[in-house]
């Protein structure tokens, strides 16, 4: 028994040569009929393929050893035997099965085992959301671990206990119950369970929102599996699902993918069926809900096939989270749902049921059943109560508001609402929260929504105005994360810069781009993921004033605040006299004028075309803005020298200067109505000297800039080989105004990649990201400069929208293509001449507007202001 003994003390350190050799040594048995040595080894094999992710074959290992030890009449192997299989079935969600086991453990084992197993029944009971049962457990059996001086079981208890304080919240003690566990594992050289307590120590640090200390140790964790002879694929999956729990699931969708290729690609179907459950959850939350229904679907189908019935349900509710927030569910599919959330109760599952059943509720409530609705919020609530999680609460505060304001108890539901809003913000800072990162990115987007139908509900504008407000900070998502500011970092936007200058002359040319857009997608993603390990900076955002201050800065302005719930877009209209409430067009109805104009408007930017065609498209365009205006603008009646608007994601495309409401008044577009009071609030700085920046390819660009220059008395202007990425970042801080004449490209997959095209290649919205100080006013005379990602909520990112947070106080941009004509050049000399005549950058677009012979033109109907001015 010796090989045996030694085989058992390698598993932490190599369970792969341990399995190898298990088998061996299990054929040797089978012939000889050794049913003691038989059901040992077949236990260390099934422990070792547990620990390698083998769930199936470890279960079917363990099986055959609990059925030898029976057959030779051994109880204490067939416990031993049990308390492993407890383990895999833990792992696999079938918890009923495995406290079951532990009561044979219980029942049949040594005083030993009966130990070993209470310390399991505590990991067990903490997987299935009994946390304060897990915690007694642990609590009662550390100080005699302690006393017993058992390193081995001292450290897997810790470990244990610090993942359930994580789950709690209490993370920075977790923390050190994984560094104890780690250095014990050390002692005992147990180098493989070591390395698996700094992965849980990575996730730890991911949950308190310091991601590049999750990301570098997680990669040690896979440097070291690798050196060991081990499968690096958890810490693989663990990338993606850090980057969840930090709110950037762009980042995760592109990792969670690649991971599951990868492993499905090395053999490990289980940790693939995984990552795609993390692929399903990513993907909803940009959005893209047929990848998400697919990639669920196609895990759950995995892991019915494999009887893991815990993650079968967990992939079943993320592809029903998709369909609900896509399409709505329908009375079956709630019925399913109902289903689902008494199985996950009765498997003890307290975080599942919850989610099920707020769900439910919120499902039930669109199809006008309330009743069923409000039990299925009432055990929500219920199982909340019994919950530690940040999630649980945000989804039970969710539901009931939801349920009591369709019962039209606004002042409950306002209640229920306003404690999820400030559960939420308190995410925002990553301290013990305990899963808060993955709260925000799992369910701004319903609180986000909720907010809105509080709005619609008001009937005082300014309570309506404060709804919308909540609304958009329920909506703000974490800062992506910037690139170092080292040379490295330099050096890898020059690579990536070569090889796009490489991608736009072969596309110039009509040759072959799939090597060169695969180039530059793999420099992107090796960049993206060295950044994210990286310490970064984020710009200081002030506290935002309140609502009330509004009156003291509006002046003769009337700033309008737009947002869709549901169906509905509602309106609220506030100026110095009054604020008042109005309801608005269909929300799908506007949505698609919008894609018709804008798409008409850049048909129209083109040059060369056909009269007819032109004219068809000029119709196509005009009765899209006729739609617009009469459903957005004209039911508010504005009499307002000056428009601010703050409008919903969906509207940041809409040409607003084309509408006839618009058309001979200045405006401008502000991320919130918060924003835009404290940025007017600031005194205005004088324009006295500009950067003027002309990109190549443009007719019209060198001519543009030497004219906007001649309006300016002090002027710096970089044109063909001056007009360099490093030239123009170290200009722009020392100018009050900045203007870009160039080719831009604005990226709908990542806006932060969307790109001024200079001539030594792209200057991109991460390179500007890592400026110190950006100019107060600045002109991006571009194409889709003023575009915008829409990501959770109404959050945007794009190349205006990112130099708004650095700090821009005005950015004239163009929504759509930007003609390369003398129109344009002459719009741009006007409009600068105004700012140095003291006039506002909207109000000098007005006037172009106004003062033209025809009513239209792609230039004046593209052009927008954001911010103030």
């Amino acid at each position: 028994m010796e090989l045996l003994a030694e085989l058992a003390a390698s598993i932490g350190n190599d369970p792969a040569q341990v399995v190898r050799k298990a088998r061996d040594i299990a054929a040797e048995a089978r012939r000889a009929s050794d049913l003691h040595r038989l059901s040992r080894v077949q236990a260390i094999q099934g422990r070792a393929l547990r620990m390698l992710g083998e769930i199936d074959l470890a279960e079917q290992a363990l099986d055959e050893a609990v059925s030898s030890a029976q057959q030779a009449g051994d109880d204490e192997l067939a416990a031993d035997a049990h308390l492993a299989l407890a383990g895999v079935l833990s792992i696999a969600g079938r918890w009923p099965s495995a406290f079951a086991h532990l009561d044979d453990v219980d029942r049949l084992g040594s005083k030993e085992l009966r130990g070993i197993a209470e310390l399991q029944r505590a990991a067990l009971c903490s997987d299935a959301g009994r946390i304060d049962e897990a915690l007694g457990l642990l609590a009662r059996a550390i100080p005699r671990l302690r006393r017993q001086k058992n390193p081995l079981h001292l450290a897997r208890t810790l470990a244990n206990r610090g993942g359930i304080r994580v789950g709690r919240g209490e993370v920075a003690a977790a923390v050190l119950d994984f560094e104890e566990a780690e250095a014990l594992y050390h002692s005992v050289g147990q180098e493989f369970a070591a390395m698996q307590t700094r992965h849980d120590r990575g996730c730890a640090f991911a949950t308190l929102g310091d991601l590049p200390r999750a990301l570098q140790l997680f990669d040690e964790v896979a440097t070291r599996f690798i050196e060991l002879g081990h499968d690096a694929s958890v810490p693989l999956l663990s990338r993606a699902e850090a980057l969840l729990m930090c709110g950037l699931s762009a980042d995760a969708m592109v990792f969670s993918q690649a991971a599951a290729r990868r492993l499905h690609a090395e053999g490990n179907h289980s940790a693939a069926a995984e990552a795609l459950v993390a692929v399903a959850q990513a993907a909803r939350l940009e959005g893209d809900h047929s990848t998400a229904i697919e990639a669920a679907n196609r895990a759950r189908e995995w892991f019915a096939s494999r009887g893991s019935v815990g993650w079968e349900r967990a992939a079943e509710l993320e592809g029903m989270r998709s369909t609900h927030e896509s399409a709505g569910l329908d009375d079956l599919a709630i019925g399913r749902l109902e289903s689902l959330a008494d199985a996950l109760s009765i498997a003890g599952d307290v975080r599942g049921e919850l989610f099920a059943r707020s769900l439910a509720a919120v499902s039930a409530c669109q199809l006008g059943q309330v009743d069923r609705a409000a039990h299925q919020a009432r055990l929500a609530a219920k199982a909340a109560r019994r919950s530690q999680l940040m999630q649980a609460w945000l989804a039970s505060h969710h539901a009931v508001a939801t349920v009591r304001l369709e019962r039209g108890d606004r002042a409950g539901a306002s209640r229920e609402l306003r404690k999820a809003l400030a559960a939420l913000e308190s995410t925002r800072d990553m301290q013990g929260a305990g899963d808060a990162g993955a709260a925000i990115g799992t369910h701004a987007r319903s609180v986000m929504r909720l907010a809105c139908r509080m709005a619609t509900s008001e009937s005082q504008p300014m309570r309506a105005l404060a709804w919308m407000e909540h609304a958009r900070s329920a909506g703000r998502v974490t800062q992506p994360a910037l690139p170092a500011l080292d040379d490295s970092a330099a050096a890898e936007f020059a690579r990536l810069r070569a090889v796009a200058t490489d991608l736009r002359h072969a596309e110039l040319a009509g040759q072959p781009t799939g090597e060169l857009r695969r180039r530059q997608a793999e420099l992107e993603q090796s960049m993206r993921a060295q950044w994210l390990k990286t310490e970064h900076r984020t710009h200081d955002k002030a506290a935002l004033p309140e609502l009330s201050e509004l009156k003291a800065v509006v002046g003769d302005r009337q700033v309008v605040s737009i947002v869709s719930a549901g169906a509905q877009l509602v309106a609220v209209v506030a100026d110095r006299r009054r604020t008042q409430l109005h309801a608005l067009g269909d929300r799908l109805d506007v949505v698609n004028q919008v894609e018709r104009a804008a798409s008409a408007l850049r048909s129209l930017s083109a040059t060369g075309e056909a009269p007819a065609i032109v004219a068809a498209r000029q119709r196509t365009f005009d009765t899209a803005v006729a739609a617009l205006d009469a459903a957005l603008l004209e039911p508010l009646r504005l009499d307002g020298a000056h428009i601010v608007l703050v409008v919903p994601a969906e509207l940041h495309a809409l040409p607003w200067a084309a509408l006839p409401s618009m058309h001979h008044r200045p405006f401008t577009i502000a991320p919130s109505v918060r924003w835009w009071i404290a940025a007017a609030a600031a005194p205005a700085s004088r324009v006295e000297s500009a950067l003027v920046v002309a990109g190549p390819r443009l007719a019209e660009a060198d001519a543009e800039a030497r004219d906007v220059a001649a309006c300016h008395g002090r002027a710096t202007v970089l044109t063909g080989a001056e007009a360099t990425v490093a030239k123009v970042g170290d200009a722009m801080a020392a100018h009050d105004v900045v203007h870009f004449v160039a080719h831009g490209r604005f990226r709908h997959d990542n806006p932060l990649w969307s790109t001024i095209e200079l001539e030594d290649g792209p200057l991109t919205v991460y390179e500007l990201e890592r400026l110190g100080r950006v100019p107060p006013t600045m002109v991006l005379a571009t194409c889709d400069s003023g575009a915008g990602g829409g990501r959770v909520g109404a959050q945007l990112y794009g190349l205006a929208c990112t130099l708004l947070t650095m700090g821009a106080r005005t950015i004239v941009a163009a929504i759509g293509a930007l003609p390369d004509t003398s129109e344009t050049r002459h719009a741009m000399v006007e409009l600068h001449q105004g700012l140095v005549g003291g006039c506002t950058a909207s109000a000098s677009l007005a006037r172009q507007r106004s003062g033209a012979e025809s009513a239209f033109s792609p230039t004046a109907a593209g052009l927008v202001t954001l911010g103030v001015g």
